[in-house]
């Protein structure tokens, strides 16, 4: 079972905690798509993790940017687009590291939920 407290106070301001960690949300803090966007890149990493752990890949880490653009007007206010740029830390073939990031792309759950809303493109990159 996972589990999370989230607490606020007036309006919005409060704080999630998890993992030992108290993560605030609110102003100057993180906000819900702050938290959308670093579940997703999460869940991404790990899940290419998977591919390249089972594939005895070496990958030394990445870096994730993650951009989007929530609608305004009219209501709901959701995510129109999603785009994940990522920097791999390896010296593989690129032709591994893409196998990696596809099995990622199709198996990541945070993933799967985002593309509902929004159309999700990425941009892949060696260091």
């Amino acid at each position: 079972m996972l589990e999370n407290k989230i607490v606020f106070g007036s309006g919005f301001n409060g704080y999630m905690e998890a993992g030992g960690q108290k993560i605030v949300i609110s102003g100057p803090g993180v906000h819900p798509y702050d938290m959308t966007f670093g579940a997703t890149a999460s869940c991404l990493y790990s899940t290419f993790l998977d591919y390249v752990n089972a594939n005895q890949l070496d990958v030394r880490g990445a870096e994730i940017i993650v951009t989007g653009e929530k609608r305004t007007e009219p209501d709901p206010c959701y995510l129109t687009w999603v785009n994940v740029d990522i920097t791999v830390d390896s010296d593989e073939d690129m032709e591994d590291i893409e196998k990696a990031w596809d099995y990622a792309w199709k198996n990541c759950s945070m993933l799967n939920m985002v593309a509902h809303v929004a159309k999700c493109t990425f941009d892949l990159k060696k260091k």
